[in-house]
């Protein structure tokens, strides 16, 4: 088992260069992940798996369902629709996640997910931080490289 003080330290013949990161869970509404995006980092959030979230109609997930079976997705993104969209009222958020399971699922790998599903299946959320090995320039970069690959919706 590895103590999680000792600095990280890769196998011999791996080439770096080598950054570590550090957790730090944040609260998991739709306004606080924005706060983190806002501020160029991604939050990884745990959530439980519902029927609509295997297969989201159209890219959405909506509903109160609970949800079983833990998994994580990305937090890409978080919507405020200005106008009532059918059941959903005005003011309502939406959060855009990135999955992991392809580019089948949802539109394109990714979906918005009703704030009552959300709050209904949501379980906690990390951001991940470079530790004080990476340099700000290599930070930027990264995240400059992030935003241009995943779109980032406005709050």
């Amino acid at each position: 088992m590895r103590n999680d003080t000792t600095a990280y330290d890769p196998p011999g013949g791996v080439t770096g260069p080598f950054h570590t990161a550090g957790t730090r869970q944040v609260p998991h509404t739709p306004r606080r992940l924005a706060d983190q995006l806002e501020s160029g980092l991604l939050p990884v959030a745990a959530i439980r798996v519902t029927t609509q979230f295997r297969n989201p109609s159209g890219g959405v997930v909506d509903g109160s369902e609970p949800g079983q079976d833990g998994h994580a997705v990305t937090v890409v993104g978080i919507a405020r629709l200005d106008d009532a969209v059918g059941s959903l009222p005005a003011g309502h958020h939406l959060v855009c996640v990135r999955n992991s399971w392809g580019r089948a699922w949802g539109s394109d790998g990714h979906a918005l997910i009703t704030e009552r599903a959300w709050n209904a299946c949501a379980i906690w959320a990390v951001v991940i931080e470079p530790t004080n090995n990476a340099s700000a320039t290599e930070t930027n970069s990264a995240q400059s490289h992030l935003a241009e690959a995943l779109p980032i919706l406005p709050p």
